[in-house]
């Protein structure tokens, strides 16, 4: 995975592939924030999922850093220009912009 990573550094591709086949939490952590900082318009998917997983290893200000970067890029209501959404594709920028805005909101109030 690293040398696809080396030979591909702009190919969200293998760091998909990296992420699956990510052994450890720790490991698909570091794989989430990595495709984040790389493909930050990626998809709101993966700063959902960098904050759920770090959530549940016990890293709240992880987690709401990546939900205030994930908003940065995808506010609510977001949906990209131009482009045709399939139906799995719309339902995520819903969810998105209605359950990320609630959980940062709850994790800055528990600061």
């Amino acid at each position: 995975m690293e040398r696809a990573a080396q030979l591909n550094p702009k190919s969200l591709w293998v760091y998909r592939a990296k992420l699956q086949y990510a052994q450890t939490p720790e490991e698909q952590l570091a794989t989430l924030s990595q495709i984040n900082r790389t493909f930050p318009l990626a998809s709101p998917s993966f700063y959902w999922q960098q904050a759920q997983l770090a959530l549940q290893l016990g890293r709240k200000e992880e987690a709401i850093a990546a939900l205030e970067a994930g908003l940065k890029h995808f506010p609510p209501g977001f949906r990209p220009a131009g482009v045709p959404l399939g139906q799995g594709i719309q339902k995520t920028y819903r969810d998105w912009s209605v359950e990320a805005p609630a959980l940062l909101r709850q994790l800055q109030s528990e600061r």
